[in-house]
């Protein structure tokens, strides 16, 4: 991650100017206004799918409650979301090792 001029984490990928981004399946966009556009929601969507990242959050604190300035963004189109739902308990075995057969 690099380290932006105002201290916060922030990196640039694939020319996508992320605020804040974790560990692989996240992603963080800062936001301080006084209503919550959907476009701030479009715009982490497409980020998320450049990035190929699952998850994203746009976090308004123009609010008076950091509450009401969060929003939840997911990437169905995810990579990550493929792998999770990949794992079906029928690739696995039928034997349950500790019921004593």
């Amino acid at each position: 991650m690099e380290t932006g001029g105002n201290g916060m984490n922030e990196a640039n990928y694939a020319g996508v100017h992320a605020d804040l981004t974790g560990k692989i399946i996240n992603l963080v966009e800062l936001k301080a206004v006084c209503t919550l556009h959907p476009v701030f929601a479009a715009q982490c969507r497409t980020y998320l799918r450049m990035l190929d990242l699952p998850v994203g959050l746009v976090l308004n604190f123009g609010f008076p409650s950091l509450k009401e300035g969060i929003e939840h963004v997911s990437n169905p189109r995810s990579t990550y979301f493929r792998l999770q739902n990949s794992k079906t308990p029928s690739s696995e075995s039928n034997i349950n090792p500790h019921r004593g057969q």
